[in-house]
């Protein structure tokens, strides 16, 4: 598998922020996605015109509906350098009639999405390495100290064990299952300590020895052999 070979593998695709009567949080998220890809596409190398455009992006408001906030419906008002009613230059390119409710989206544009992605993967720093499952995320300390984050894979059986009663109990678990190593996990299958603390060092699980709270779901990682 190589990379951008899902969605991302599409010939071209176009960008815009979303837009609503409020400026839902939603809106403004969007808008900072739209400016982190422009930067994104302005570092990597990629040409302008050829591999992608900031040429704005008209969106065609079907329901007839105009979704922008009404303090922005002004050439220079809020927001009227991100998005605003379409004017009729704009509907006229587009083959549309001049009573079209539509936006224009000063800062959409479109881009190949493939290139982008192979041109943020050459930097010497990432590998990449595709068919691979990822079970989950933990922080651990990097040699200078600093926290990054390592990604571990599926290889291991998942087991839950709940506690019915309503009681603290200790049991142990006896299985079949190879396996070289059980961890105590929390729903997430990150590692946890005894106590249920996240905790990326935590020593293996004894699985003769397990402590429930009352109506406890616990979970165990076997690590396969």
């Amino acid at each position: 598998m190589s990379a951008a070979a899902g969605a991302s593998g599409l010939p071209a695709g176009v960008f815009a922020p979303h837009v609503s009567p409020d400026d839902s949080v939603l809106s403004r998220l969007s808008r900072c996605g739209v400016r982190a890809t422009l930067q994104a596409l302005a570092a990597s190398g990629l040409v302008e015109g050829d591999d992608w455009s900031a040429c704005g992006v008209l969106e065609h408001e079907v329901d007839g509906k105009n979704r922008l906030p009404a303090a922005w419906s002004g050439g220079t008002a809020p927001g009227a350098d991100w998005s605003r009613p379409a004017d009729a230059a704009a509907l006229k390119a587009a083959g549309l009639p001049d009573a079209t409710v539509g936006t224009w989206h000063a800062r959409g544009g479109w881009l190949r999405p493939a290139r982008l992605v192979r041109a943020l993967l050459a930097h010497p720093a990432i590998h990449w390495q595709g068919r691979s499952t990822v079970a989950r995320l933990e922080p651990v300390s990097a040699p200078d100290g600093t926290k990054q984050w390592q990604a571990y894979d599926s290889d291991g059986t998942v087991v839950r064990v709940y506690e019915s009663l309503g009681r603290a109990t200790a049991t142990a678990l006896a299985t079949a299952i190879p396996h070289r190593a059980a961890w105590r996990t929390d729903m997430l299958e990150r590692r946890v300590d005894a106590d249920g603390a996240l905790d990326a060092d935590a020593a293996p699980a004894d699985l003769g020895a397990v402590a429930l709270r009352p109506f406890e779901i616990a979970t165990f990682v076997l690590e396969s052999p």
